[in-house]
């Protein structure tokens, strides 16, 4: 039998929705309480309460419509609207609200005992990236400006973004959001950009804002996004080469691509043969040359001039300039020019074919005597040759090639020349490449430089002409930074990529291709593998690899060897001496040298250059090529200064550094001996600006030279100053860099040093970047305490970390100052900051951290710390402008006191290197996937993170993770697969790790040559053929970063642990920041 007792008691809840404490709550819940009986709404309201402000937001009566469930033991409650995102609820229930059916009343639920937190989203609304991109220099003018978020837009919240002229007047436009891709900002402005103008571009913050409601923070113009307009092409094309192609069609070679929209008529050309008018039936443009057709053909050795006048239709480049007109131009006319050597050759065994354009005669047998075929450069006799009369020679050799042997072919015109069908001798030619049908080795290259915007990439052998890479599968970057390839062409064993701009020679440069469907192959389809950050000599321009100057003489040292020629037509070289015209006495070429004589000598520290037009005795390969122009470009000017010599005194405001404050050595120059002046700081603080004059430097640096001390000189700003800012002059810099280019400049302010290498400066680039020349521009460096406005969120990220701040967030930054005007652009070279830390400070726990804004996380910035006698020295390499602050960052893991990797993993841990929150379950032993590590590697290298370039990948997520891999991808220590997968998750091989390491090392400029072969190296492991990679993974084992499994065993398809790679990076990061 079963009873109740009426009123005797409280029935309970057992269970609340949302939980108790919960997140992630949608704004449009509804609630619900779960009671241990059966109940039935009394009396009272429900009240919901937000807690930041105590305020009640909704109060529902238990007896309305909006509570439901009575007479079961779940009562659900349905508030009045939908509740605020990011906002913590509290929920309130009166004493017997609701009874059972026996009168036994619910408990009472009080303030505190029930609350929860609305969120959808709480991740901040971010950039990922800008188009035109922040810091671009050919921006387009018609063209919309893009901002890519890293979610959509709520299109309820819309507002104006703001572009103006950097230092001038805002520009009309119009800001909309995407409607077919909700995550895009689209500005357009109501006309034109102008070429060749810099805008600013400010976004405001708190108006754009996500779905969830969170907003955006906004951007600022002249720190976050500015770019330059492209600089439209005025200058016309330049007729660089004139040959008979064939013996009927003239060939026009320029200086760059030309327009084919628009067909030269045949009335603007002129052509006469020994004086006489010669009919034209066509011209036609291709890439950078146009083609005159002849009515007859033409002898060779007769005089053929060419005259043109544009008329209606003038030869033009792709941006409209026109051609100039010439007259009576000669036209090259030789046997080099009319008849050209095979078209492409075969070998099957002892049976050579050399295939011509058209019929070819051998009339003797002794033909063959004129031929030398050689294997891997080795001679290989030839027995006999066909007589024909067909477009096919065949040789019969004295043996058969063997795979991989490299064949070419030389002829050369004796006693039983080749003729054509109008009994014309064929020309010779040599090294001409013949395919190995045998050959299945992959061709190897053999080095690699560039001139101009020109790349070349030498193998050992032919390349196909088919089937070529795209421009993607090649990266070049410049200073580590990235180069476009805007075509690619192979010619016989050299592979030429067309660069988007000039190199200089003084750039660190590295190539590395990735083959994938299209690929590069020799003549027999053999691909040729991977290069991996292969460094670059850049020479001169064109032909040119090095260009000097000394008093009289002037020596050119070529790409290739040239035709021996003892005496070379003066007027085809132009040699300009500060401005002034110099006159050439003679020229000669021996070998690889060029040697030109001037009537008189050249002044030290004049700036000379040279420029090369083809004239009657022209320059030639030992090929027979007739180089074509090339230049003007700048010569290295060795002459020695008459009156020499330098200060001996210490010029009045400079004194030797006390290399005991940072451990470094060089001069620093009080600030009194500095031009004053007002300025802004970057954190709008009023400031004075110090400027040394240009001779003073001069005089200093001169001093210091002459004395052998190091070239760095810091100016010394006082610490009453709120900011330090100093000025140099790019005319100084200038100065100072020819005086010795290993100069250093540098500012100091209290504990800090911040010092710029002045050879990597690219003074003129800089100038233009400031609109004008390097007379009216100072390069100005800045050192300022971040103010605590402008620091919110990177101190709150410490606050969670359970970091501590040594100092404050200094921000170091360089920019451009056009001297007659406000403008100011932020410039992104590398310096050295030294950060004095005075007291006691662990270096177990100790961090350098910045904030990366693109996914709002505290990332590392590689450091070295040093002790002096009264502290300690943190010193880093910053790339750009950057805001950093050294901290004290312990933290421990669950269970890792006796195990054998804690102090790396900890290490790197304490310098956000490994990213996952103290007090956890590290997981030590479990094995790392490929985006775990890609994100440590690109963590330990401070790189900042990018989604873009994580989308070359289709299996990378958008995340962080996914971030991570972009940066990495960026700096080129990642390529991914050759399918365009990265396979984040799967797990990474040792071999792949050590290749990652490696490429690390090069990225930070690290890089050792091998002591013996790749094979040599790794002879101990037994199996070595299974690295795919030996001279990569050799130079991580010779630099100790990776080792074997075993004494004899490398494993490089086995998995390592998460304890093993933090090893291997901890180890990586002792050589990268030394």
């Amino acid at each position: 039998m079963r009873f109740w007792t009426e009123g005797m008691g409280e029935v309970t809840v057992v269970e609340k929705t949302p939980a108790h404490n919960a997140t992630g709550v949608l704004p449009s819940s509804s609630l619900a309480l779960k009671f241990s009986k059966d109940m039935y709404p009394a009396a009272g309201s429900i009240e919901i309460i937000k807690r930041s402000n105590n305020q009640v937001v909704d109060t529902i009566p238990v007896t309305s419509s909006r509570v439901s469930g009575g007479g079961t033991s779940t009562i659900r409650i349905t508030p009045t609207a939908a509740l605020e995102n990011n906002t913590v609820y509290d929920v309130v229930v009166p004493l017997g609200a609701f009874w059972d059916a026996h009168q036994n009343r619910s408990q009472p639920i009080a303030k505190g005992s029930w609350s929860f937190t609305v969120s959808t989203d709480t991740s901040a609304l971010t950039v990922s990236s800008l188009s035109p991109s922040d810091g671009s220099m050919s921006a387009p003018v018609d063209q919309s400006l893009t901002i890519t978020f890293n979610k959509a837009l709520n299109p309820s919240y819309t507002g104006s973004v703001t572009i103006r002229k950097a230092g001038g007047s805002e520009v009309a436009s119009r800001t909309v959001i995407n409607s077919s891709n909700p995550r895009q900002l689209i500005i357009t402005p109501t006309g034109q950009l102008e070429y060749n103008t810099t805008y600013q571009i400010d976004v405001p913050g708190g108006v754009f804002r996500d779905a969830a409601g969170n907003t955006f923070a906004g951007l600022t113009g002249s720190r976050s996004w500015s770019f330059k307009t492209f600089t439209r092409d005025t200058t016309a094309p330049v007729l660089q080469s004139s040959k008979m192609y064939t013996n009927t069609l003239i060939r026009l070679t320029y200086n760059e691509v030309l327009s084919t929209s628009v067909k030269p008529l045949n009335s603007s050309y002129t052509v006469t043969v020994n004086g006489e008018n010669r009919g034209i039936s066509d011209v036609s443009v291709s890439g950078d040359t146009v083609y005159v057709m002849l009515d007859t053909g033409v002898a060779v050795g007769q005089v053929v001039r060419l005259s043109y006048s544009p008329g209606v239709r003038p030869v033009q480049d792709l941006s409209g300039n026109s051609a100039s007109s010439f007259s009576n131009r000669e036209i090259v006319n030789d046997l080099d020019s009319v008849l050209s050597k095979p078209r492409e050759g075969t070998v099957y065994g002892n049976t050579l074919y050399l295939y011509f354009t058209e019929s070819v005669k051998v009339t003797a047998s002794n033909a063959r005597d004129q031929f030398q075929v050689t294997a891997n450069g080795s001679s290989i006799g030839v027995s006999s040759i066909g007589i024909s009369s067909g477009s096919a020679v065949t040789l019969i050799l004295s043996r058969a090639v063997t795979d991989g042997e490299v064949i070419r072919v030389t002829y050369t015109p004796g006693s039983y020349p080749l003729k054509d069908y109008r009994e014309q001798a064929l020309p010779g030619f040599s090294d001409f490449f013949v395919r190995n049908t045998y050959d299945t080795k992959a061709p190897e290259f053999v080095e690699t430089w560039a001139g101009g915007n020109k790349l070349y990439i030498q193998y050992n052998e032919a390349l196909r002409t088919d089937n070529l890479p795209l421009k993607s599968q090649f990266s070049v970057l410049v200073n580590r930074s990235p180069l476009y390839v805007n075509s690619v062409e192979v010619n016989e064993d050299t592979v030429e990529l067309t660069l988007a701009n000039s190199l200089a020679v003084n750039q660190d440069v590295t190539l590395s291709y990735i083959p994938g469907v299209k690929r590069l192959t020799d003549l027999n389809y053999n691909p040729a593998g991977y290069l991996d950050l292969i460094p670059v000599t850049v020479y001169g321009s064109g032909s040119v690899k090095q260009a000097s100057v000394q008093g009289q003489t002037v020596t050119l040292t070529m790409s290739e060897t040239m035709q021996t020629q003892s005496s070379i037509t003066p007027s085809q070289f132009t040699i300009m001496a500060g401005g002034q015209s110099v006159q050439v006495a003679s020229a000669s070429v021996q070998n690889q040298t060029v040697t030109i004589t001037l009537t008189a000598p050249v002044y030290a520290g004049q700036n000379v250059t040279l420029a090369y037009s083809p004239g009657a005795v022209p320059l030639k390969s030992a090929k027979g090529e007739t180089l074509t122009g090339f230049g003007p470009f700048t010569l290295q000017n060795r002459t020695n200064s008459s009156t020499g010599g330098g200060s001996t005194s210490m010029p009045n405001g400079l004194s030797v550094l006390d290399s005991s404050l940072y451990n470094e050595t060089g001069y620093l120059l009080n600030s009194s001996a500095a031009a004053k002046s007002s300025a802004m700081s970057k954190y709008n603080r009023s400031v004075n600006a110090y400027t040394p004059s240009t001779e003073l430097l001069k005089q200093a640096y001169t001093y210091i030279n002459a004395s052998g001390g190091t070239p760095m000189v810091a100016v010394d700003v006082p610490q009453t100053e709120s900011a330090a800012v100093v000025g140099f002059k790019l005319q100084a810099l200038d100065e100072i860099k020819r005086l010795n280019s290993r100069s250093v400049i540098g500012v100091r302010y209290g504990d800090v040093l911040y010092t710029l290498p002045v050879g990597q400066l690219e003074l003129n680039t800089i100038a233009g970047v400031a609109n004008t020349d390097i007379s009216g521009s100072t390069l100005y460096i800045q050192l300022e305490a971040v103010t605590p406005s402008s620091s919110v969120a990177m101190d709150q990220l410490l606050g969670q970390s359970s970091a501590f701040k040594l100092s404050s967030i200094m921000d170091a930054s360089i920019y451009i100052s056009n001297d007659s005007s406000t403008y100011k652009t932020a410039l992104t070279y590398n310096g050295q900051l030294y950060l004095r830390l005075n007291g006691t400070v662990s270096s177990s726990t100790l961090g350098l951290v910045k904030m990366d804004n693109t996914i709002q996380r505290l990332s590392p910035v590689p450091f070295q710390m040093t002790k002096t006698r009264d502290a300690q020295i943190v010193q880093a390499k910053l790339a750009g402008n950057q805001a950093v602050v050294p901290a004290s960052h312990p933290v421990t893991y669950i269970g890792m006191n006796s195990h054998w990797a804690r102090t790396s993993i900890e290490r790197l841990a304490s310098m956000w290197i490994i990213d996952q929150p103290g007090g956890s379950n590290f997981e030590p032993d479990r094995p790392i996937t490929r985006a775990e590590f890609a994100g440590m590697i690109a963590r330990s290298l401070g790189l900042d993170s990018n989604f873009e370039e994580s989308r070359r990948f289709g299996d990378v997520p958008y995340s962080i993770s996914g971030a991570y891999i972009g940066a990495a991808t960026k700096a080129g220590i990642i390529t991914g697969h050759q399918d365009g997968t990265f396979k984040p998750d799967q797990l990474i091989t040792r071999e792949q790790m050590a290749i990652m390491m490696v490429r690390a090392l090069h990225y930070g400029g690290h890089e050792s040559a091998l002591n013996g072969t790749p094979n040599s190296i790794l002879s101990k492991f037994k199996d070595r053929v299974y690295i795919q990679a030996p001279n990569i993974v050799a130079e991580a084992v010779q630099q100790g970063i990776i080792e074997g499994m075993t004494h004899n065993t490398f494993k490089p398809g086995g998995n390592a642990t998460r304890a093993q790679a933090a090893v291997m990076i901890t180890r990586m990061l002792s050589i990268y920041t030394e």
